[in-house]
């Protein structure tokens, strides 16, 4: 992958097209298109859209895991706080 990519999920894809959004899982060489959010799903399990991965090592699987509840944690509690000073602005 190119310099740059810091998210932990590209090392466990290949790109496919040289860009961001086709990937291979390096565990089960499936195709993914959507990028890492797509694999981090994949490699997780926790998507409906995407397929899980039957290949990824229960580490692999656990820290990706803990990286997309990380993610969703974070978006929850910034649309909550938005919520919450539109609440107070009326």
């Amino acid at each position: 992958m190119a310099s740059g990519r810091t998210d932990l999920a590209w090392k466990h894809c290949v790109s496919v097209d040289g860009k961001t959004r086709k990937l291979k899982c390096k565990y089960c060489e499936k195709l993914l298109i959507g990028g890492v959010y797509k694999l981090k799903h994949h490699l997780t399990g926790t998507s409906k859209d995407v397929g899980a991965c039957v290949s990824v090592l229960e580490d692999v699987k656990k820290s990706m895991l803990d990286t997309v509840l990380n993610l969703q944690w974070s978006l929850l509690s910034k649309s909550i706080s938005i919520e919450e000073s539109n609440i107070g602005q009326t």
